[in-house]
């Protein structure tokens, strides 16, 4: 990386939580989830406090809740001609029923269906749920079990219920499990589709676990399988094959996943717990660092997604309106990531920078306007980035979705209408957490159906050949190893890092730029480290970039990877290594990416350095067993302004589950616009020095030696 990075990693040995295949479910039980995994934050979901911003703001509870009622009236209720997006369709034997429209478009989506269920279980209307619920069920639902998409629901339809596609879209999917689970807790489980949390529970298994089926649709053959990563461990654009390869930063829900955690499925709750740590880094990874705005569509690394289908997906568009009120409600509900406080403040920054009044709603995520409309669905979720927000200007964009009436033009009817009224419920505080009456988790303990299914499943993993053949503490008799590096040679590594890892007699490695002034002038303090015992690893010569992704204006065309041949590259390699032999007199150690960039062209450069690195460690980020690292490819999780709690909850669960774990930080106390405090580091180091008992702490390299001897193929 272009930048400070600190990594921890914890490896252990219990069996793949999650599978190698981005579309091929897990088979494997997950390991127990224990109440360490399940730390609460500080939000609402332990304090029971939502924030009523209009309250705030001096509006009283008569007023706001008239202004509610008015929304829901307008869009539900109101004009069918001019108003509404709810529409009564008849009946069946199972009730009334209704669906919601996207208006300018003349078709049904599962967007709107689950946003409208989300609305009424929010607003105790248990009669417009149901209807919607009821029509969702009887014409978007597939059952057929020949057909690829069985379990899931058809993203559109025509308003006479037949499917413009017989293939999902995944925000429908997560609202629709959501709205289903705080239904069970609000007005308890019926029958038949009216038995909510068994539906939650069904949809939210098939989404993880839906298997790879390939077969015919009314629009040609389909290739469908899970909605999720499994290696990435976020949420997929689409489960289609072709087109699953990447994901919509709009899509990410950790609010929502935090309770699918301690709700759903017992044998995928600890799946949804890292999503929800995943997600909030990935915000961090997908969000420009000036703007904060966030791409439509972006690769699991975070970087935009090209498509040739949405020419608008590298770009801040219709979706990524979504992205800032996702975290924003996730730091009201649970606050374990104060990186998300900072998004809100940058990207409430960039818009009244674009004048607060006129700004418009699509722009390139560098901050040119492409767009001139200021549409009030924007206007709505920026109010409920307020929610996370720190500044004072936050309160203005509380009082801009304050004073915007009901959405009524028939551009924004629905989506800018159904985005308004939801943002009205969160920035008011009712938009609340309602746990199933038959299960939930209070905070700081498990229920016994939990503990039974947490128990089970740590009983399989004892039995499976996996744990067999690493049990007993292999990693030197203790519970697993953490690596901490730390890149590019600045002068923060000695000067804040160094004393730090000294004065707690801790090991790390240190991946230098050859180039750098950093590495010349201070040649004798890294000579030092070096002796003592820390690794100086290989981060390039020049630490070349690749220029042609979006987001990479700071790439000079001298170090820009995309114009490198593989020889220039690995010539490069060497050389630092050379140069790094003459400081510490070392033969062997580990490479990190620069930028994380993997390949020149198709070419995976690294495939011809194996022979001269224990591992190298990349950027995508994720948990994983020590016999399915890639040690061409070692995972991380980045870190930009999370606390120390949010670090520590990350390494019990890396911990509890035997698993591999990576932080990058960039900036220490300083250093870096993407930085940690010094005292959160500080919390973060005392608290490994407390666990050494249980913790191997070593350089990367000892760390990389040790899983590879444990490999029969270095990959």
């Amino acid at each position: 990386m272009k930048a400070l990075m600190f990594v921890l990693v914890c490896f252990c040995a219990l069996p793949h939580l999650f599978a190698q295949s981005a579309v091929t479910p897990a088979t494997q039980p997950a390991p127990a989830l224990t109440t360490a995994m399940l730390t609460n934050g500080n939000g609402a979901y332990v304090t029971g406090h939502y924030r009523n911003l209009f309250k705030e703001r001096g509006h009283s509870e008569a007023e706001i809740t008239a202004k509610v009622e008015k929304a829901f009236s307008q869009l539900f209720h109101g004009d069918s001609a001019s108003q509404a997006v709810y529409f009564p369709a008849g009946a069946n034997a199972n009730g009334a029923l209704a669906y919601v429209s996207d208006v300018p478009h003349h078709d049904i989506r599962s967007e709107g269906m689950s946003y409208g269920m989300m609305i009424t279980v929010q607003l105790d209307k248990k009669a417009e749920f149901d209807a919607i619920w009821n029509y969702a069920m009887t014409y978007m639902y597939i059952s057929d079990p020949a057909h690829p998409s069985e379990g899931y629901f058809s993203w559109s339809l025509k308003r006479d219920g037949s499917p413009n596609e017989e293939t999902p879209a995944p925000d429908g999917e997560e609202y629709f499990v959501m709205a289903l689970y705080f239904a069970a807790g609000r007005w308890g489980n019926g029958q038949g589709i009216y038995n909510y949390q068994a539906w939650a529970d069904k949809i939210l298994t098939t989404m993880r676990h839906h298997p790879l089926k390939s077969g015919p649709t009314k629009f040609g053959p389909r290739n469908i399988a899970a909605m999720v990563n499994e290696n990435a461990k976020m949420i997929r654009f689409v489960p289609g094959v072709e087109r699953g390869v990447f994901s919509d930063p709009s899509y990410h829900l950790p609010a929502f996943y935090e309770l699918w955690a301690r709700w759903g499925p017992s044998a995928d709750r600890a799946f949804w717990a890292a999503a929800a740590d995943t997600s909030r880094v990935f915000f961090q990874r997908a969000t420009n660092s000036r703007t904060g705005l966030a791409p439509d569509y972006a690769n699991f690394d975070g970087t935009p997604f090209v498509s040739g289908r949405n020419t608008r997906s590298a770009n801040f568009s219709f979706d990524s309106w979504r992205t800032a009120s996702n975290w924003s409600v996730d730091w009201a509900w649970w606050q374990k990531d104060k990186g998300e406080q900072a998004l809100s403040d940058r990207i409430q920054a960039f818009f009244a920078s674009q004048g607060r009044d006129t700004y418009g709603c699509q722009y390139t995520l560098n901050g040119e306007k492409l767009d001139n409309r200021h549409a009030s669905g924007l206007v709505a979720t920026n109010a409920v980035a307020s929610l996370a927000a720190t500044q004072a200007l936050s309160r203005e964009y509380t009082e801009a979705l304050w004073n915007s009436p009901v959405p009524q033009e028939l551009v924004e009817r629905y989506y800018d209408g159904l985005l308004y009224i939801m943002s009205l419920l969160h920035c008011s505080g009712r938009y609340r957490i309602y746990p199933p009456k038959e299960l939930s988790i209070a905070p700081g303990q498990m229920s016994s159906t939990h503990a039974a299914a947490s128990q089970a499943t740590a009983s399989a993993a004892a039995a499976s050949p996996a744990t067999a053949s690493l049990a007993g503490g292999p990693w030197h008799n203790k519970q697993c190893a953490v690596v901490l590096t730390y890149d590019d040679a600045i002068d923060i590594d000695l000067d804040n890092v160094l004393p730090e890892l000294d004065s707690a007699g801790l090991k790390a490695t240190f991946y230098l730029i050859g180039s750098s002034p950093i590495v010349k002038g201070r040649v004798a303090e890294w000579k030092k480290a070096a002796a003592e015992g820390h690794e100086l690893g290989n981060h390039s010569l020049f630490h070349p970039c690749d220029g042609s992704k979006p987001g990479r204006g700071f790439v000079t065309p001298k170090t820009d990877l995309s114009k490198y041949t593989v020889k220039r590259a690995v010539s490069e390699i060497r050389a630092n290594n050379d140069l790094l032999n003459s400081i510490d007199g070392k033969k062997t150690r580990t490479f990190a990416y620069p930028c994380g960039d993997l390949t020149i062209g198709d070419t995976l450069f690294y495939d011809s350095l194996k022979g001269d690195f224990a591992g190298a460690r990349g950027v995508r980020p994720g948990l994983e067993t020590a016999d399915s690292i890639n040690l061409s490819d070692i995972r991380c999780y980045g870190i930009n302004g999370q606390s120390a709690d949010y670090m520590i909850g990350l390494v019990k669960k890396a911990m509890d589950t035997h698993r591999l774990l990576v932080f990058l930080f960039h900036g220490v106390g300083g250093g870096h616009s993407i930085n940690v405090a010094l005292e959160s580091h500080r919390q973060l180091i005392r608290f490994l020095k407390e666990q050494e008992a249980r913790i191997w702490i070593a350089p990367m390299v000892d760390v990389a030696e040790y899983v590879r001897a444990g490999q029969p193929v270095y990959r």
